[in-house]
């Protein structure tokens, strides 16, 4: 499993087990919005933990560093002020799980940083009954290549689409 691959497992993990009364905490493919609640069923209450971007920085020994920006989209649904609430709990509750050694149980990785968080504010998340409050944190993942090719083959993927599996052949 890839580094960034094995960084997302272990936020889901962790939200999870920090917060067991989501009935959902699951990755995000990117930025929350209206477009992925539309997409999938999301169990609110929910956390949604997801990469937004990984600008990477290049060593003096010619190893990389991935500076990972991170969100996570603490969503809850229903009626009344109590939803809105309801965000900022979860919100909340997953910036106690970002403590200042919290590592995720990864080697070479650095600290939680450039914590906030902020509500996703839009007409249509409000019509829809849906409240959604981000926490977002940067976080560097050193040697990010690190044991890619430590096998000595090739890289083998696995490519799925619409859930079935597509084969790609290999270039002559």
């Amino acid at each position: 499993m890839s580094r960034i691959n094995a960084f997302r497992t272990a936020l889901e993990t962790t939200f999870a087990a920090a917060l067991p009364q989501l009935r959902s905490c699951d990755a995000q493919f990117g930025r929350f919005d209206l477009d992925e609640l539309q997409r999938n069923t999301i169990k609110a209450p929910a956390l949604r933990v997801a990469i937004l971007r990984a600008p990477v920085m290049i060593n003096a020994g010619g190893s990389y560093d991935a500076a990972l920006e991170c969100a996570a989209f603490a969503v809850t649904d229903g009626k009344g002020e109590s939803r809105d609430a309801d965000a900022w709990k979860i919100a909340e509750a997953a910036l106690a799980v970002l403590s200042p050694r919290q590592r995720f149980g990864l080697p070479s990785i650095g600290a939680p940083g450039d914590l906030r968080i902020s509500p996703l504010l839009t007409g249509h998340l409000d019509r829809r009954g849906v409240s959604v409050v981000a926490l977002e944190w940067k976080q560097t993942l050193r040697e990010v290549t690190v044991g890619v090719f430590e096998d000595g083959g090739p890289i083998e993927l696995e490519i799925e689409v619409n859930g079935e599996p597509f084969d790609v052949e290999p270039a002559p």
